[in-house]
């Protein structure tokens, strides 16, 4: 079957009933701390969206949904230039390895840029099952920080 494949900026309020089923599918198999249940901000997101500072990036295939990616816009308080962070990025597993997401990394940073976004930061999980580095690598992009986390609600 062909499958036309497009990727678009799109808004989160009108992708966030149809991104539903695809963002639990992403929680179950991303999510480090299962017993944290997904529950979006969306009034954050809504308002950040609204000033320019959450962007979403989509792809799909005939239309239908398949992929996107959502990025925090907002001033490096280091080098007072604009920076976008990746805060999360999914492709479903049945295009994954068909160069699709490679596409729609490269989609998003042409987004980026057309932004004045100077620094982009890309994030993958340190699971080797989940570990994305060999597409930021592919990519140019420079491995600088490692980052931990700590639950302290289960004890300092």
């Amino acid at each position: 079957m062909d499958r036309t494949i497009t990727f678009q900026r799109e808004r989160i309020a009108d992708i966030y009933a149809e991104a539903a089923d695809l963002l639990i599918r992403h929680w179950k198999e991303v999510a480090f701390y299962k017993d944290i249940k997904i529950n979006p901000d969306m009034g954050a997101y809504l308002r950040l969206e609204e000033k320019g500072a959450a962007v979403t990036l989509t792809v799909r295939a005939n239309k239908e949904l398949i992929g996107y990616q959502v990025y925090l816009v907002g001033p490096n308080l280091h080098y007072k230039v604009l920076q976008a962070t990746d805060d999360f990025h999914f492709l479903h597993p049945a295009y994954r390895k068909s160069g699709i997401g490679l596409r729609l990394f490269r989609f998003s940073e042409q987004e980026m840029k057309k932004l004045g976004v100077v620094i982009l930061f890309g994030r993958t999980k340190a699971d080797p099952k989940l570990d994305h580095s060999a597409i930021f690598e592919h990519l140019g992009y420079d491995k600088q920080d490692i980052i931990y986390t700590k639950r302290l609600d289960r004890g300092i």
